[in-house]
């Protein structure tokens, strides 16, 4: 079925997060088991296992990607959902499509690839601390060193990795929904997000927002509370678990509203669409 390429205004942005809350809402238990389910991948592959762990998480990337709009699919058809939906483009209907999802995951990883060495090229070495004998003991000036380099990398990392998110956003829905070549998916993907980047745009502000209200007001008033630190770190990871779990839930509603067949373009957060 020929889907089309629709232009929807900023505020639908806000709209996608919101849908995904209502999941969250709706669904509590089985989307923060999916939240922690996908932070013990993250924590796992990329902070347990050295080199080829983050390097794995990276070529996933595609695979889960298609996994939560899978989920965020079945959450609006009403039916269950589990961590192992995530997975979902290794079971038996999308098998077929596995070579050309593996061409993706190549592509997507010799991109963060090519982005992590340029960003370790602008921002240099980071300070070392193998010298120090007492961590306690710090010098006041090697922490403003570390904290300003901390800065500089993630805002650069923001610049090379940013872009290549959002040329994969749709391309395994597209790829695998849509019958794609790893090419046209990646070209229909870029083409959707620039028409909507308004709508993006506000999708990031309210996400980045949200992130930043459930992890800082639970802590802060731990801190308030002198509350231990292992009681400030166990809610902070719950906290992220749920900023996870919304996010899942939110990503087919961007789907949904940005590609839908001529019969079902009935979103009222659509302005006009465009043939694709």
């Amino acid at each position: 079925m020929s889907i089309y390429v629709q232009s929807c205004p900023g505020r639908s942005g806000w709209q996608w997060l919101k849908q995904g809350l209502t999941h969250l809402r709706q669904r509590p238990g089985e989307l923060f088991l999916l939240g922690n389910s996908y932070l013990f991948l993250v924590l796992v592959l990329g902070v347990f296992i050295p080199w080829l762990g983050p390097l794995l998480l990276v070529t996933l990337g595609p695979t889960l990607n298609f996994g939560t709009m899978t989920i965020g699919q079945r959450l609006g058809q009403g039916q269950n959902v589990s961590p192992i939906h995530l997975f979902a483009a290794f079971g038996p209907t999308h098998r077929h499509r596995l070579r050309p999802l593996l061409i993706l995951s190549l592509v997507y990883t010799v991109l963060f690839e090519l982005a992590k060495l340029l960003c370790d090229s602008w921002v240099g070495a980071a300070p070392r601390l193998d010298k120090v004998a007492n961590p306690s003991q710090i010098d006041p000036v090697l922490i403003q060193e570390i904290t300003h380099y901390a800065v500089r990398y993630m805002l650069a990392s923001a610049v090379t990795t940013v872009p290549i998110i959002v040329l994969f956003w749709f391309a395994p829905a597209l790829l695998i929904w849509q019958n794609m070549s790893p090419a046209q998916a990646l070209f229909s993907s870029l083409l959707a997000a620039w028409r909507n980047k308004s709508a993006f745009c506000v999708y990031g502000v309210a996400w980045l927002a949200m992130a930043a209200l459930l992890m800082t007001l639970p802590t802060g008033a731990l801190r308030i509370a002198n509350a231990p630190t292992a009681v400030v770190g166990s809610v902070q990871m719950l906290a992220l678990a749920l900023v996870l779990a919304a996010s899942m839930a939110s990503f087919y509603a961007s789907f949904s509203s940005v590609f839908a067949p001529k019969a079902e373009r009935t979103n009222p957060w659509i302005n006009h669409d465009q043939a694709h």
